[in-house]
């Protein structure tokens, strides 16, 4: 089968690849259409579930896809031309009536819902002519707009600010939204305009990279917040002048089409270019330009077709995990206050932001003797911290589960509550942001760029030893099963085990 026509939008989440067109099908395709919103297994492919149509009877025909934000593990919001609805995860049922009080007078060209962010709390959805509609994501239900008459697009930092970005007058400016008060707080102007075309509108080249505190817009602008104040001095990576930029089969140089995306592994941005209209539409590369350096790489794999790419999605390949697996919490039993963990440094997911992991308690902890007496220690989470109580002397472990991009882990965390003696609290080691991961003899290390990596076994025998030369590095271990340990240079220990 085919998606449906114009496929505009798409992301993976929850395990499940989602992507929405602006018709249910291409008269001109011979296969099947696929409908406006098409759900498939990310790992298969396998099409779990699609619709041809996203508005409600009166504007069925007419609400052309959009854009889609995951809201938690069980539910997706899916945008139209005309309305927001709700997808159910757990069933695959689509309710485009799912949000009370929506504002549904939009059309394909007049007060279209564009690009979407969640934050937990609140979902904020890009209105054209109209401003940032924001939306309950726990109620399901329509809160305020906050006005803004140019509005183009809409992206969340990893720090958890919303901005929210306009064009008027071929200038562009970003907001920052205060999530209490529903207000601006700050606002920028930018030294380059973005817009998202809202007579044939594509989801807008502003994006924010998920580990750090970056905006990046068009295809070769990046604001680092954490270094610099404001936007006002930020230049290109890569300029259009600069004899870098892409060329096409024709020597001249490609042109910037469809939308970006911001690979954080690699430190890369994503977009496509194309050699022209006409017969030249049928030329079309993938370029894959360093943020830091402006270097790019171009890889043009299509045949010669009239293909127009509409948005990179880079995959969700890791589960929240411990940044350190020997983690172990240990107190005194008479101490006065709760021992507090946070949580958001406790634990990573190395594909997206730390602060957007979202913490539940499995169950109250269990003693580690299955006695049936008070537990060592209570437990509490409130805002990404872990509060534990003791109560009595002994061990116990507590579970709770990391949820990250639609997808849950369970982790456990040992506790050691003593009645005596010289026990520290040790409730997390400092990483200074890197992290790792091992699946299947495949070591992935985050944060390492230029460290010495040793890896040893049981005897302490050196296997393996390697200096990553970037900050997201995979090297493959060709291990037995067994237990080993790795070791870096700048302190960092851990025991791992391959099965």
């Amino acid at each position: 089968e085919g998606f449906g026509a114009t496929s505009q939008f798409g992301m993976i989440y929850a395990g499940k690849l989602f992507v929405t067109s602006k018709q249910q099908k291409d008269g001109g395709d011979p296969r099947p259409g696929g409908g406006r919103l098409v759900v498939a297994d990310a790992y298969t492919m396998k099409k779990l579930a699609s619709f041809d149509f996203l508005g409600a009877d009166k504007d069925k025909t007419s609400a052309d896809g959009r854009a889609m934000v995951g809201v938690n593990p069980h539910k997706v919001y899916v945008g139209s031309s005309s309305r927001i609805g709700v997808l159910n995860l757990d069933d695959l049922t689509y309710n485009p009536e799912g949000i009370e009080g929506m504002p549904t007078d939009g059309s394909a060209y007049s007060k279209q819902y564009g690009d979407m962010v969640c934050d937990g709390r609140y979902v904020y959805v890009a209105r054209q002519s109209t401003g940032l509609v924001v939306i309950d994501a726990e109620a399901d239900k329509y809160v305020t707009t906050i006005p803004n008459t140019t509005i183009q697009g809409v992206a969340r930092t990893a720090d958890g600010r919303v901005w929210m970005v306009d064009y008027a007058n071929r200038v562009s400016t970003i907001y920052s939204i205060n999530p209490e008060t529903l207000e601006i707080a700050e606002q920028y102007q930018l030294p380059a305009g973005v817009s998202c075309s809202w007579g044939s509108w594509r989801s807008t080249k502003f994006v924010a990279a998920k580990r750090s505190n970056k905006l990046i817009w068009n295809n070769n602008y990046v604001w680092d917040l954490d270094k610099d104040a404001t936007p006002e001095n930020v230049t290109p990576v890569l300029a259009n002048s600069d004899d870098r930029w892409p060329l096409n089969l024709k020597g001249g140089k490609q042109g910037v089409y469809g939308s970006v995306c911001y690979d954080d592994r690699s430190e890369q941005i994503l977009w496509s270019g194309n050699q022209g209209f006409g017969t030249d539409g049928r030329f079309t590369w993938y370029n894959f330009t360093d943020a830091n350096n402006g270097d790019t790489r171009t890889v043009r794999v299509l045949p010669d077709y009239y293909f127009f790419p509409a948005i990179p999605i880079v995959p969700d390949k890791h589960l929240p995990a411990l940044v350190n697996p020997d983690m172990m919490v240990e107190m005194f039993v008479d101490a006065e206050e709760p021992v507090e963990v946070d949580l958001h440094e406790a634990i990573d997911d190395m594909d997206g932001a730390n602060r957007f992991i979202r913490f539940a308690l499995v169950s109250e902890p269990r003693n580690a003797a299955g006695e049936d007496v008070a537990e060592p220690v209570s437990a509490e989470i409130n805002d990404g911290k872990l509060l534990l109580t003791p109560l009595k002397a002994g061990d116990t472990t507590v579970k709770l589960t990391a949820e990250s991009n639609g997808r849950e882990a369970e982790i456990s965390i040992p506790v050691y509550v003593s009645d005596r003696g010289s026990s520290i609290s040790d409730t997390s080691v400092d990483m200074g942001g890197k992290m790792f991961d091992i699946r299947d003899n495949e070591l992935t290390l985050s944060g390492y760029q230029g460290v010495t990596v040793s890896i040893y076994d049981v005897n302490g025998r050196e296997l393996n030893r390697f200096v990553p030369d970037s900050n997201y590095y995979t090297f493959i271990l060709d291990l037995k099963s067994g237990v080993y340990a790795m070791s870096a240079d700048d302190g960092h220990r851990f025991k791992f085990m391959i099965r």
